[in-house]
């Protein structure tokens, strides 16, 4: 059987959703990160389509989905989420989520428990704690704002500048190139706005309410979300399991796919054993 083809497509909705589609079987929906888009996952496209549905959306603001103009309510994911649901008329999804993607993830599943069947959380959070006050959020709003506001980056320069500090040591050129291309992608409004709604986001999501089970995928270097996060998460999420990825970064699906992608399959698999 050959690999399965690709689709591009478009939701004729007042986002116009953007989404790559690939495979039949039951729908993996992949969830980017907050300076990602849909490319981002087309290896695990690839390798999961010859099981799998497989989609991956451009989120609002992203990709070739409709920029966002000004600031919005960071649920509006799990709404917009939601929406594709029904377009395609799917009653049941596995979620795969990375940082911000995964953070969606959780809103959504809070939201419409009955939908998804079970949970990929990859390198994620899960909120703002008294570990992270507001006056630390507002300093890495700022972090985010000021190269490209106040100091006139260009999206290159702003990417050299930030990726050193989310990936791993062992990290190889083409991972940094990946992230690259995905930041010069971004719509410098709607990438901002889109910063600002997430840290400002005061929702805490009720871990244990998440009843289905799950897999947390975490890297050992990951200065974004650190391993703790997804310690804290694992140990809340009763039908759930860790990985911790050793000198992996933020990026493990990038950084270490081989492992990433086994662990994914293994996960998925188990569930009908």
């Amino acid at each position: 059987m050959g690999q399965p083809r690709i689709i591009k497509k478009i939701l004729d909705t007042s986002l116009g959703l953007n989404y790559l589609e690939a495979g039949a079987g039951p729908t993996i929906i992949f969830l980017h990160g907050i300076s990602g888009n849909k490319e981002i996952w087309i290896p695990q496209l690839k390798l999961f389509s010859k099981q799998f549905r497989t989609i991956s959306w451009d989120a609002r603001g992203y990709g070739q989905t409709e920029p966002i103009k000004k600031l919005f309510d960071f649920d509006q994911f799990a709404s917009d989420l939601y929406e594709l649901t029904q377009h395609l008329k799917l009653d049941q999804i596995i979620l795969c989520g990375h940082s911000m993607g995964g953070r969606i993830a959780l809103d959504f599943t809070e939201k419409y428990p009955k939908l998804v069947s079970s949970l990929i959380l990859a390198n994620t959070f899960f909120g703002y704690d008294e570990s992270f006050t507001k006056i630390q959020r507002l300093g890495f709003l700022q972090k985010r704002k000021k190269p490209l506001k106040d100091n006139g980056l260009t999206l290159r320069q702003f990417g050299k500048k930030i990726i050193p500090q989310m990936i791993g040591p062992n990290a190889c050129k083409s991972v940094e190139e990946k992230i690259l291309q995905t930041i010069l992608t971004l719509n410098v409004e709607s990438y901002l706005n889109t910063v600002e709604s997430m840290v400002m986001y005061e929702r805490v999501c009720d871990l244990e309410s998440i009843k289905v089970p799950t897999l947390i995928v975490t890297g050992s270097k990951d200065a974004i979300t650190p391993p703790t996060i997804s310690v804290q998460m694992n140990k809340k999420i009763k039908n759930s399991k860790l990985l911790v990825i050793e000198d992996s970064g933020h990026f493990a699906n990038l950084e270490a796919p081989r492992l990433f992608n086994e662990a994914v399959l293994d996960f998925l698999n188990g569930l009908d054993s």
